[in-house]
């Protein structure tokens, strides 16, 4: 079993985990998989030792943003590795992506994926789970150890937004998401496109992106 793990971000207004949303639509029946959000489930860590210690849990999918998101995968990532040496963990997010050699070294991080994730999440589960002859270095976005030395693969390219599989909600609890907000008393949050076609100097999306913006068609915006 695959866990994606939403680590808090924030005290109130919780949104739906759209970056881990999105690694769940590919591995819709491809792959078991649970999202489990820490900003609502306060035993994620304990919830996802159980499945652990009941030998289900394969791999742990981590978001991580600089900030709260960093201060909570640190410490659950550290623990979880010395509990269970063979978990594979698979960091991606912002953070992950801007600094993938320093997470590598950490010794309690397997993986990271760098920038969209979708494809190479996936790319990564197919090679370990079939003992594919193919190698990392073919995984587009992948950062990995190989004997002590640190491999960043070739970037990828951002994801069409008209090419996105739907989002998994039946894997969240929706009603959690949905707040109040300035544009009404019930709203969510939804990504229409990938990237951003600024450079703002105090963003990581224009590190990532690098002013790419690719948009997703009206009709298709569901």
């Amino acid at each position: 079993m695959i866990v994606l793990l939403n680590p808090t971000s924030a005290r109130w207004k919780h949104r739906f985990p759209l970056s881990i949303m999105h690694i769940g639509a590919v591995l819709e029946k491809k792959y078991p998989y649970e999202i489990v959000d820490e900003n609502i489930n306060k035993q994620a860590l304990k919830y996802i030792e159980t499945l652990a210690l009941s030998g289900q849990l394969k791999y742990l999918g981590i978001t991580v943003m600089p900030g709260p998101q960093l201060l909570r995968a640190i410490p659950i990532s550290k623990y979880l590795k010395s509990r269970f040496p063979e978990l594979t963990i698979i960091w991606g997010g912002y953070f992950a992506t801007l600094h993938a050699s320093t997470v590598l070294k950490s010794g309690y991080v397997d993986y990271v994926v760098r920038g969209p994730g979708e494809k190479a999440f996936v790319e990564l589960i197919d090679i370990l789970e079939r003992n594919s002859t193919t190698p990392f270095e073919k995984v587009r976005g992948l950062s990995f150890l190989d004997d002590g030395q640190i491999i960043n693969n070739e970037q990828r390219e951002p994801t069409d937004p008209n090419l996105w599989p739907p989002l998994p909600y039946h894997k969240v609890p929706g009603e959690r998401h949905i707040g109040r907000t300035y544009l009404g008393t019930r709203t969510a949050a939804y990504y229409s496109s990938a990237g951003c076609p600024f450079l703002c100097g105090f963003c990581a999306i224009a590190s990532i992106y690098q002013a790419r913006w690719v948009a997703r068609a009206t009709q298709r915006a569901w």
